[in-house]
């Protein structure tokens, strides 16, 4: 029937889901309602104070009068424990987005906290080989204000660069995380370099050099005659120990990062081999509508989908094909739920309602686990064949076997029996590793008159074809088949069963893909604050080292010492970092799956990266130093 449109929303407005295009008015009849038509979802705002648990305590008190008025289900009423969910609007649009934000904020926190670490060291070591050029220009009457204006002057400079840079890189970086990002993510689209990130980067950059920039005076240096005479000599204890624990710091925060990628990366893995109950590979799906027009009738729809079908088996590589109405990993509308009684045991359970044709196992490589799948014979032979998942099996007819039992919808004792005739595999719901999906399939075919236990016509159906060649491949030929058979009929949705597994994790990896960039220039920047300290330490010691070499020292001597230098710091660092991640991996247990955010492989094996990372940073300078040339040195002073 054809519909007028009396408005449009603005872009964004997808609730309840995101494909969401066309909202349509419906009118609903108290009087003709029963227990079965749990199938939508209330929208409501709350009154001021009330929170969300407080309006879900209230919904709960209502459910029992639900028995008052279907007094023949209030069996099922007490044994399915029904109960209400209250969700905020914005949580239902985001879903669990949120935490991995947060923690990819941390992230990128702490990367920046690990590149001020090096800027501070960095300008440390500046500012002492500098002591001689401040001292010089102090005795010469400049001020103190002065020195502070000409090294922040530096700053602002190197920092104004430093930023453009950064934004030049950030606007790229965007635009691939933005085209290559899931497609769920909600506002993926709208994230660009705005006038707020403008300013938020001019002012981080102006901080930066006022911070950084004052770092070379805000000790008063030595006089004049002291920094003459001094040269080179060795940095006072005071600041070696700032760098080194500048350095620890830098070790605590990149370690913290790494293992943090690395639980996500394992968590990603479980996630990539976790049992689906189906093979994907070599799977091609595509979503059709039947329109009511041409097919009014529950035999006609069904019968497009067995010609469509027929010709699609017989198309070169096709193993197997068949249609249902809803595939794993694609969420259903709510109304596909409703809930079942099992004869004999009182025991009920909300599951979703499939059509499937009958070789639709065989496409889907679904194992059967017990009884059969629908066969010829079961058509017109009575007692309204089904197909259980096992799952479902479990929970109706828990310690038995569940075919040849009987189940049925818990609307009335007027509603018919279904004879279970198999269990099959479950499959998951709506996301890898998420919730295992309680289905009951109804099989399509022909409808013998007078049967009436199929409640719905198979309209809105998906196809999956298997195929020994590549699945994307079948894509024309299918689409031309299903032009032959209806002209104007729209085909959506035509991607892998692979794709469909992809995209079900698709957030996780964003996650894992960011937190391991994150991690790599962590480490990156780490093994670059190790290196500058140590190889100054080592400029500051020539003097020193030449002597030790001059006195007999060997080659291995000096690299040892440097190298011991380096690696206690490390292992303070380490150490540091251990708990610090300890501390800190437990906000990850949301987005982690089969792996605990203790994880003592992931613990170990980022800690030893970290270590060798460290060990080669320090390796340079030591080797440089085990080289130096007494005499070069003693005369460089």
């Amino acid at each position: 029937m054809p519909k007028q449109v009396v408005g449009i929303l603005p872009p964004g407005s997808d609730f309840p889901r995101p494909e969401t295009q066309v909202w349509y008015a419906t009118e609903l009849d108290p009087a003709a309602t029963r227990l079965g038509d749990l199938y939508l979802s209330g929208i409501a705002r709350l009154k001021p104070g009330v929170s969300p648990e407080e309006a879900e305590a209230d919904l709960d008190r209502l459910i029992p009068s639900l028995a008052d008025r279907y007094a023949d289900a209030a069996s099922m009423l007490r044994d399915a424990q029904f109960r209400a969910v209250v969700r905020p609007l914005k949580e239902a649009v985001v879903g669990s987005v949120g935490g991995a934000l947060w923690v990819l904020l941390a992230g990128i926190g702490f990367v920046l906290l690990i590149a001020c670490a090096n800027i501070v060291n960095l300008l440390l070591a500046r500012a002492e080989y500098r002591h001689r050029e401040v001292a010089v220009r102090t005795a010469l009457g400049a001020s103190r204000g002065d020195m502070v204006r000409y090294f922040v002057s530096e700053s602002l400079v190197l920092a104004a660069l430093g930023g453009v840079l950064g934004l030049v890189i950030a606007d790229a970086a965007v635009r691939v995380l933005v085209a290559f990002g899931p497609e769920d993510l909600p506002r993926l689209h709208e994230i660009r370099i705005d006038g707020g990130v403008l300013a938020f980067t001019a002012g981080l950059s102006i901080l930066a050099a006022l911070l950084f920039g004052a770092v070379a005076i805000l000790r008063r240096g030595p006089d004049l005659a002291f920094v003459l005479k001094a040269g080179s000599a060795t940095t006072s204890p005071e600041r070696q120990r700032a760098r080194r624990l500048l350095v620890a710091s830098q070790v605590a925060l990149t370690l913290t990062l790494l293992v943090g990628s690395a639980l996500m990366v394992r968590s990603f893995w479980n996630l990539r081999n976790v049992d689906l109950g189906f093979d994907s590979e070599g799977v091609l799906t595509l979503e059709l509508a039947l329109p009511h027009r041409p097919y009014p009738t529950y035999n006609a729809a069904a019968g497009f989908y067995h010609r469509l079908l027929e010709r699609v088996r017989a198309l070169p590589g096709v193993e197997a094909a068949g249609a249902v109405s809803g595939l794993p990993l694609v969420p259903l509308p709510s109304f596909y739920d409703e809930p079942l009684a099992a004869e004999g045991n009182g025991v009920a359970a909300v599951a979703t309602r499939n059509l499937v044709t009958p070789e639709y196992f065989e496409a889907m490589r679904i194992p059967l686990l017990a009884g059969h799948a629908f066969e010829t014979g079961d058509r017109g032979g009575g007692g309204n064949p089904v197909v259980v998942t096992a799952a479902l099996a479990r929970r109706l007819f828990p310690g038995g076997s569940a075919v040849g039992k009987r189940v049925r919808r818990a609307a009335g004792t007027e509603e018919p029996w279904y004879t279970v005739v198999g269990v099959v595999g479950s499959v998951p719901r709506e996301t890898v590793g998420g919730d295992t999906a309680e289905v009951l399939y109804f099989p399509v075919w022909d409808q013998a008159p007078g049967t009436d236990y199929i409640q719905n016509t198979p309209t809105h159906m998906s196809v999956a074809i298997r195929t020994s060649l590549p699945p994307a491949s079948l894509g024309p030929a299918v689409r031309r088949i299903v032009r032959d058979l209806d002209p104007d009929l729209p085909i959506a949705n035509v991607r892998t069963m692979e794709r469909i597994v992809a995209d079900s994790v698709a957030r996780t990896s964003f996650t894992m893909a960011l937190l391991l960039i994150a991690a790599a220039v962590a480490l990156f920047l780490g093994a670059v604050g190790i290196y500058g300290v140590i190889s100054y330490a080592v400029s500051r010691r020539t003097r020193e080292i030449g002597v030790r070499i001059a006195l007999g020292a060997q080659p291995t001597d000096v690299s040892q010492l440097v190298l011991r230098q380096g690696t206690g710091v490390v292992l303070m660092g380490l150490g540091v970092g251990v708990l610090a991640a300890l501390a800190l991996t437990r906000f990850l247990r949301g987005l982690l799956f089969e792996v605990s955010p203790t994880d003592p492989i992931a613990f170990l094996a980022m800690s030893v990266l970290l270590l060798f990372v460290a060990l080669l940073a320090s390796y340079l300078p030591a080797r440089r130093a085990a080289r130096v040339d007494p005499m070069v040195a003693l005369r460089a002073e």
